[in-house]
């Protein structure tokens, strides 16, 4: 946001699409596969669209987006030790 200066990036024109969440705590060093932001509901026939922190996107189910989301916590986590 503070790069393009506008939160409507990150929202998604399918109808009754939610806003996506952000995971904070994360920088530029950290791993690719962490997701950066996601849609918390499936609104793109039963999957929710992903942004990895290397900028790649992704179309993961609900029980894959949830590990992925776990996942990327513990190495958030990991890293702030």
């Amino acid at each position: 946001m503070n790069w393009c200066g506008n939160t409507r990036l990150f929202h998604c024109d399918e109808p009754n699409a939610p806003e996506y969440v952000y995971i904070p705590g994360q920088t530029g060093d950290m791993s690719a596969a962490n997701v950066l932001l996601f849609e918390p509901e499936p609104v793109h026939n039963g999957r929710c669209n992903v942004l990895y922190l290397n900028g790649q996107m992704e179309l993961l189910t609900p029980e894959e987006l949830k590990r992925a989301i776990e996942a990327t916590l513990v190495r958030i986590r990991q890293s702030h030790r």
